[in-house]
């Protein structure tokens, strides 16, 4: 089976936005790989910058004048592209290093011709006690070409590789300040900086030379701790990078962060000490978890919950890394907690007073909401948890009644003391609901204030209350929801119409038939309610019309208001009335 290989890369999901140092992390971590299969105890990674001094040198502030990366050289004095190397080079997804317990996918080199024109590799490797040099380019459209290997004389050995010429696009996101390149090395590499001898990783610049340190980039801060007699140790570090964005926790093993999780006990921002901002990121390391993680450095051999046999387990690592984090952050979290019950505060007493009783009592609510909630995200807590609070209080009643139906003998003093419990339970929730309700009318009276005081053609007046009370030309029956209208402002009992017609011609009403009539009501509300088992659900029961005028003297009008309804009553009575009535 033959592969395209110029397709594979063109094909290969990389973006500029986010992943523009994504090929030189991948230069870097094969530099950490080659080091660690070479066991020298002095490893050490040098990447040298090329700028592109043809491009115009900007003189804005973001870059000081600095051009542009045009070219990365990631030298390393590891242990070289051996023959097995290079066979694993030249297959796409190689399980050489899964094989040899580094981990590893075998395709991140997929992406150094994603971002560059070409690469370059010069690497010097010890086979069968002599020393060979491997030279070969990579670059498309058919991937590894021109390969050289001759033996030397030189006692040492590495790899030097150059990610060259930089598409535009990946180029315009490089960080162009040796210092901010730094930092996103620190941040990405951390796993591998805070383990036991790591490598000397040095940036070259032309005559400038940065050799990252952690504590330059970081704030760093040890704090060993055991479970039972096993030792870890978590690396409470502040990640000052711009491009960080959550507060994390790692399991980590071997130099890598093999498990991570959310921080759900800190806001999701960045926090503040005397350095700047921060995001929060606790490593957590030990020989114990190097032990016991698999080949692919994808999971750790730990139960999910301790036992006799395995008394460390990921929930006895996380229970006691939660005490850690809450201890070390503690200001931050206090800080928070007083933000968080101000602005619940500040939800309820401006806006929804109805939801008040959910944080006093002994139910307060208030310690269930996330930390650096908005104010919307609070009230759709606070909705959630109300709508939760109705459904069990129902349930628990109907569960109480079902209860006693069932039961022989009847204790009425335990009915009693049962329902209160109950009822005490519930009726707040359902008292909000009401109060929650009496507020939105409040709004829509307020509302329809506005609409009559600013209002300024008269006929656009009276069309907007008309809207506001009833929708304009609209009709309603059936089964239907009881909120599509705001008739309630004239009187509750409409709202329980069983026809309901808004401007609407009296000819076309649904509850009517065999009318000629072409005038129109402001609104019409039929009603066909039973009130005894004699009664037919067919009988029109009553009429009610609603006109709508706007306040001034009748002599001035072409036709008293009294006469008008007295006329749209005559053609109401002229109809035939029946609830599955002959129209459409």
């Amino acid at each position: 089976m033959e592969t395209n290989f110029q397709r594979l890369v063109e094909h290969w999901p990389l973006s500029p936005i986010g992943g523009a140092l994504f090929p030189l992390f991948e230069a870097i971590s094969n530099a950490i790989h080659a080091l660690k299969e070479s066991h020298n105890s002095d490893p050490r990674i040098e990447v040298i910058l090329q700028r592109d001094e043809e491009q115009a040198v900007l003189s804005g502030d973001e870059f000081q004048g600095q051009s542009p990366i045009l070219s990365f050289k990631i030298t390393d004095n590891g242990v070289g592209f051996t023959n097995a190397h290079m066979k694993a080079f030249n297959e796409i997804a190689s399980s050489y290093k899964e094989n040899i317990g580094i981990g590893g996918k075998g395709v991140g080199r997929l992406s150094w011709l994603k971002a560059f024109e070409e690469v370059t590799v010069d690497s010097k490797f010890k086979q069968d006690d002599k020393i060979f040099e491997r030279q070969f380019q990579f670059s498309l459209p058919s991937g590894i070409h021109s390969e050289t290997s001759r033996q030397i004389s030189l006692p040492v050995t590495g790899t030097a590789v150059n990610l060259l010429k930089s598409l535009p696009k990946f180029r315009d996101r490089i960080p162009r300040k040796i210092d901010n390149l730094a930092r996103e090395i620190c941040r990405h590499f951390m796993p591998v900086l805070i383990s036991p001898s790591p490598p000397k990783i040095t940036l070259v610049d032309g005559a400038d030379r940065l050799e990252i340190n952690l504590s330059d980039y970081s704030s760093v801060a040890n704090e060993p701790f055991e479970i039972g007699e096993v030792k870890f140790t978590a690396h409470h570090i502040r990640i000052r990078s711009p491009y960080e964005r959550a507060h994390a926790v790692s399991i980590c093993a071997d130099g890598r962060a093999v498990r991570t999780k959310k921080i759900d006990s800190i806001p999701n921002h960045r926090l503040k000490d005397e350095y700047g901002d921060f995001y929060y990121h606790c490593y957590v390391t030990g020989s114990y978890l190097d032990q016991r993680v698999s080949g692919q450095r994808t999971s750790i051999d730990l139960p999910d919950e301790p036992s006799l046999i395995e008394p460390i387990s990921y929930q006895a690592l996380d229970d006691e890394i939660d005490g850690l984090v809450q201890n070390h952050l503690r200001p931050y979290i206090e800080e928070a907690r007083l933000i968080r019950a101000s602005e619940v505060e500040l939800v309820i007493k401006r806006e929804y007073p109805e939801y008040r009783y959910l944080v006093t009592g002994t139910n307060d609510e208030t310690e269930n909401i996330p930390l650096g909630s908005s104010a919307k995200d609070i009230v759709d807590h606070l909705a959630i948890a109300h709508a939760r609070r109705l459904s069990h209080g129902r349930a628990r009643l109907e569960a109480t009644l079902q209860k006693f139906e069932h039961s022989g003998e009847i204790d009425s003093k335990k009915i009693v003391q049962e329902f209160d419990a109950v009822y005490l339970e519930s009726i707040k929730a359902h008292q909000s609901s009401l109060i929650g309700y009496l507020l939105f009318r409040k709004k829509i009276i307020e509302l329809y204030e506005k609409v009559i005081g600013r209002s300024g053609d008269k006929f656009e007046r009276e069309a907007a209350v008309h809207s506001l009370i009833f929708p304009r030309h609209s009709s309603v029956s059936g089964h239907r929801d009881f909120d599509d209208n705001n008739l309630w402002l004239i009187d509750e009992r409409l709202t329980f119409a069983n026809f309901i017609d808004s401007d609407r011609d009296i000819s076309k009403h649904a509850a009517l038939f065999e009318v000629s009539s072409g005038n129109e009501p402001d609104i019409a509300c039929y009603f066909s309610f039973a009130f005894s088992t004699d009664d037919s659900l067919d009988d029109l029961r009553e009429v009610v019309i609603v006109e709508l005028k706007r306040p001034g003297p009748l002599p001035s009008r072409e036709e008293h208001p009294y006469t008008q309804v007295i006329r749209y009553i005559r053609n109401i009575r002229e109809g035939k009335w029946s609830e599955n009535g002959p129209k459409n």
